[in-house]
């Protein structure tokens, strides 16, 4: 078009607007969308979001886990597919009537709660979880920047923990004002699994009761169970120690098969609870539920169901006392009369009722004899103060425990009884009910009894010691006082008898007055030391003095000492009488054969001591006899060997010393010290086949006569191999010149290979060669000696050994 008035000329009008700020406010919108989807994202509460098209725009991580149903799976989703992880099936959900109210669908909301446009709503769920849950939905309007309505929102919580726990409350209190009025045990039972059974939601149960064996457990109630697989279940034995019924368990029904067998599957059960009803610490009853549809019990109902299960253990456990206690009125009517022990009610101390056996107790020919009379005259005054401070606990506790008193009857003997009280009321008064049950005779047989134990623990003890005491005397001077202690003596005689048997002599005496026992003699069958030696009998003296079993002889020291009676045994063993055992008493005491035996006992076992005493005596005599032959037969030898070679006379003898000596530092033990003496004592006797004048050459050897020296090691061996010497001596002499590093012979042995002995007697047997004269070289000396092992150790010679050496002459100034 023509502008300015020109023509024919083209021309282009351009309009800029700056975009920079709109740019800005899209951008932080897209930011605030992304910040928002991100918050929604992470809420802890389930939550999804529609538009208006019924179609899933926003389903968070809460939303997944809830339902199990991914985000990206559902997310452009319509057609109500959003409700399937909710209902199982398409309908509307709370969202839904945000954005178009239904009366229809409403109604299915028990409670639904509106504020504005703000709907709240809980509700059973039945596709959540395994067997449903309890949801809290609160939905709202979506609104863009304008206020236009683009959809609907939904936030979903899961109370089925809360909605649970006000149901079983509920049930339990049902339960329990459904228990005040219950008649009997079946009745109690019957209610209890129907509650159990609506806590837990599961749609079979049984109650099994232990019966009065504990073993064993009997079905009492059932609910919802086929009657053929009751009649089945009446067949089993269920014994209460299985693993089974120790804890609560909660089981699959096909893991259960293995105990319960096809019986489970038959009847269509899917899953099975366990509970074992206890009630302080005692089991009574077991707890079974079942389902035909869930295949495991919720997390959440079974600490309700263990909590009925407490409560159907303290109902049972009430039940069977008051059936006891109704039992056991009938029982005391009838046990009152018959009863062995007596039993009397007394009220403010005077008797008011008495049993037949209480008036025989007290020694009274009909209960009139009793009644009336005060409680406390029948009651030792010793046991007075016992039984009123009995009345405390009795005012406390209704009881008092069962104590031990004195009871004093009629005629005035005393007895010992036990007795018990409990506070009643008797015919309409306040009363106290005493049993009373005579112990006497169990008291003598507990003393008795305690008197047998003391005297086989004074036995034990003694054998014991005895057998290990270092010395004879020990011996006997512990029997002595044991059998003071026992008998609760003055006097403890211990006679024995010569080597010629002809007369006893006291070695050990206990609780003498008088010393002058000690140089009395007795001849064999005289007095009653003698007696007993002779008949090898046993005696109870009931007084010495008097006494006709035996001749009378030092009857001015019985006398001086006291002593009336007593007893004695002899300490015999086999035909062989060692000595007699005599007990005294100073005064008057009852002496039984029981006191006779426990005595010849004692008598016994010190003659077994003795005995054996007397052989290891002579044992060790023996072996004193043995090992000096030993020795005498070891130095013959030695000399033997060194008669045929003058010039090393005394050299096996100072090895001998010097190897000792290295043992003996190396702190080993004796028998080691003893075999490396032995050994270095014989370890050249092997040159005895060695001609003498290769042993006395003056000059050098040659490599004939060298090999032929060598041979003396195991000629040695060869030698003393069958003399019954320890092992280890005939190998040290084998191996004396073996070295550490292989070098050594007749074998060539090295290291750990060469017994220790050996490596001891080499180290030994270079340092006196060296420090001694030879034909065939003057004396190296100590010092020379001694560097050569000092230098050799660790590789010719054992470096332990070595050093032990250099020790034993440096710090223990050793000479040959």
């Amino acid at each position: 078009m023509p502008v300015d008035g020109k023509k024919d000329e083209d021309e282009v009008l351009i309009l800029l607007e700056d975009l920079s700020e709109r740019r800005q406010m899209e951008e932080a919108f897209v930011d605030s969308e992304h910040r928002l989807a991100l918050i929604i994202d992470f809420l802890p509460d389930a939550t999804l979001a529609i538009d208006c098209n019924g179609r899933v725009i926003t389903w968070n991580r809460a939303a997944e886990e809830m339902t199990g149903v991914r985000a990206r799976e559902i997310i452009g989703k319509g057609n109500y597919e959003y409700a399937l992880p909710f209902y199982g099936y398409r309908r509307p959900l709370l969202l839904d009537q945000v954005l178009s109210a239904s009366a229809e669908w409403q109604q299915s909301y028990t409670v639904l709660e509106k504020k504005d446009r703000i709907l709240s709503v809980e509700n059973f769920y039945p596709a959540v979880g395994e067997s449903g849950a309890y949801l809290r939905s609160t939905a709202a309007p979506l609104l863009d920047a304008d206020g236009k309505l683009i959809g609907a929102i939904e936030s979903i919580q899961n109370v089925t923990q809360k909605k649970r726990a006000e149901e079983i409350t509920a049930i339990q209190r049902d339960l329990g004002i459904s228990m005040i009025a219950v008649n009997g045990m079946e009745e109690a039972l019957s209610i209890c699994l129907n509650s159990a059974l609506k806590i837990s939601g599961m749609h079979a149960g049984a109650i099994f009761l232990v019966d009065k064996g504990g073993d064993k457990l009997t079905l009492s109630v059932h609910r919802g169970l086929s009657p053929g697989f009751v009649e089945q279940v009446k067949t089993c034995a269920f014994n209460t120690e299985s693993s089974l019924y120790t804890q609560a368990l909660y089981s699959s029904a096909d893991e259960l098969t293995a105990y319960f067998g096809d019986i489970i599957l038959q009847e269509g059960l899917k899953s099975m609870a366990i509970i074992p009803i206890y009630h302080k610490d005692k089991m009574l009853a077991s707890l079974k539920l079942s389902s035909r549809i869930i295949s495991m019990v919720p997390e959440h109902s079974r600490q309700a169901i263990e909590n009925v299960a407490n409560y159907i253990g303290t109902i049972i456990a009430r039940l069977q006392v008051e059936e006891e206690l109704r039992e056991s009125e009938e029982r005391y009517r009838q046990l009152v009369e018959v009863s062995p022990d007596a039993i009397a009610v007394h009220i403010n101390g005077r008797i008011v009722f008495i049993n037949h056996a209480g008036a025989r107790l007290l020694g009274a020919e009909k209960v009139e004899g009793i009644l009336g009379r005060r409680i406390i005259e029948f009651i030792h005054p010793e046991s007075r103060q016992v039984y009123i401070d009995l009345m405390e606990p009795l005012a406390a506790n209704g009881v008092f425990p069962l104590t031990e008193m004195k009871i004093i009857l009629i005629n005035g003997r005393i007895i010992y009884a036990e007795v018990t009280g409990a506070a009643l009321v008797f015919e309409g008064t306040p009363a106290v009910q005493v049993i009373v049950r005579d112990i006497t005779v169990r008291k003598k047989a507990q003393y008795d009894l305690s008197r047998e134990v003391y005297k086989l623990r004074v036995l034990y003890d003694l054998a014991v010691a005895m057998s290990s005491s270092q010395s004879m005397d020990e011996t006997l001077k512990l029997t002595a006082d044991k059998s003071r202690e026992l008998f609760a003596a003055d006097c403890i005689f211990i006679f024995l008898m010569d080597e010629n048997k002809s007369e006893a002599f006291p070695h050990t005496l206990s609780g003498n007055k008088l010393t002058e026992w000690l140089e009395v003699r007795i001849p064999y069958g005289k007095g009653l030391i003698g007696m007993v030696a002779a008949s090898e009998s046993g005696y109870i003296i009931e007084d010495y003095i008097t006494s006709p079993l035996f001749t009378h002889i030092f009857d001015d020291l019985v006398l001086e000492e006291g002593l009336i009676c007593g007893l004695a045994a002899p300490i015999i063993i086999g035909n062989d009488c060692l000595g007699v055992l005599v007990v005294g008493h100073r005064k008057r005491t009852v002496l039984t054969e029981a006191n006779l035996d426990t005595l010849t006992l004692i008598a016994n076992l010190l003659a077994v001591e003795i005995t054996r005493d007397r052989a290891e005596e002579s044992l060790q005599k023996s072996l004193e006899h043995l090992r000096t032959v030993f020795e005498c037969t070891v130095n013959a030898l030695s000399i033997t060997a060194e008669k045929k070679d003058p010039y090393t006379a005394g050299h096996q003898r100072r090895v001998a010393s010097l190897a000792c000596a290295i043992a003996q530092e190396m702190k080993l033990p004796q028998y080691y010290i003893d075999n490396v003496r032995t050994a270095s004592i014989l370890h050249d006797i092997g040159k005895l086949q060695i001609p003498t004048d290769i042993l006395t050459k003056p000059g050098g050897l040659t490599e004939i006569e060298r090999l032929l020296v060598k041979t003396h090691p195991q000629a040695g061996y060869e030698i003393v191999k069958t003399i019954p010497f320890a092992q280890a001596i005939s190998t040290a002499l084998l191996q004396h010149h073996e070295r550490m590093d292989g070098s050594g012979y007749p074998r060539g042995l090295s290291g750990e290979e060469i017994l220790l002995e050996a490596r001891i007697l080499a180290v030994a047997d270079v340092v006196e060669a060296m420090a001694s004269h030879r034909p065939y070289r003057p004396a190296l000396g100590i010092e020379s000696a001694l560097e050569e092992i000092r230098c050799g150790a660790g590789t010719i010679y054992d470096a332990e050994v070595v050093e032990a050496c250099l020790k034993v002459f440096s710090s223990n100034n050793f000479t040959f």
